[in-house]
């Protein structure tokens, strides 16, 4: 299964660092990392802006900024309680 993640958005004129980046993240393989099938760029508006969109392998159980605040709120009820 593939997700498809709007993630940030750049000028026209930073486009090509920003393909370069991108261009690295599809070739990153590795098991404990999601895997990014493609990108492409979406949503150019008239002040030159566009935003990057990711096809990555879906991932089920949300995503990794709240799962590391469950933690952290987790260990910190944890260790105050005592």
């Amino acid at each position: 299964h593939w997700a498809l993640k709007k993630f940030f958005s750049c000028k026209i004129n930073e486009l090509n660092s920003v393909l370069q980046e991108m261009r690295s993240y599809v070739s990153l393989k590795h098991p404990c990392l999601i895997q990014v099938k493609d990108f492409f760029v979406s949503d150019i508006d008239q002040e030159a802006n566009c935003c990057f969109n990711f096809v990555m392998e879906y991932a089920d159980g949300g995503d990794l900024q709240k799962y590391v605040f469950c933690q952290t709120t987790f260990l910190k009820l944890t260790f105050f309680s005592v």
